[in-house]
């Protein structure tokens, strides 16, 4: 039996191993799915965990660096700061398929993420990489062409005031 979220995610990695669509974003050569999202017997989970598996890790990930285009940068002053997470690019991305069934109703609604996965994704969010949870191959498709495609970002400094 497939799985929901399986089927979405198979279908994903179909479209994802498509030679036009590699043509069009050759970083999708590097995009590859993790084991948590296979049911592993007890040995085989011991084993997983062995080999350095942890719990609550995305099902796929991306190894590109967000393509960012800034156009003019100026520092003037001493006060000014850049804030990283604003202005600088992800370092990879991390897609999580949920079944679809399981999609909030709700901007605060957990959608299927469990406790450990909403750690996981906070930790990583924190060191630089995007994290998206997806209920569907036609939105994890979304995604990742809006990460794979380039946006103009502007640099708008951060005035710190020193009293």
């Amino acid at each position: 039996m497939i799985y929901k979220e399986s089927a979405e995610q198979i279908a994903f990695f179909k479209w994802a191993r498509n030679p036009l669509v590699l043509k069009r974003y050759p970083a999708l050569e590097l995009i590859y799915c993790n084991h948590n999202t296979q049911s592993l017997t007890k040995p085989q989970a011991a084993r997983w965990k062995a080999l350095g598996g942890i719990k609550g890790c995305p099902d796929v990930f991306l190894p590109s660096v967000e393509y960012l285009i800034f156009d003019t940068i100026k520092v003037s002053s001493s006060l000014e700061t850049i804030d990283l997470k604003d202005h600088f690019p992800c370092l990879g991305l991390y897609i999580e398929f949920k079944n679809p069934d399981l999609k909030p109703k709700t901007a605060k609604g957990k959608g299927g993420v469990s406790a450990e996965q909403a750690i996981v994704f906070d930790k990583l969010r924190e060191a630089g990489y995007k994290v998206s949870v997806v209920y569907s191959c036609n939105e994890a498709i979304r995604v990742v062409e809006e990460y794979l495609t380039p946006k103009l970002h502007t640099y708008k400094p951060v005035v710190m005031e020193y009293k």
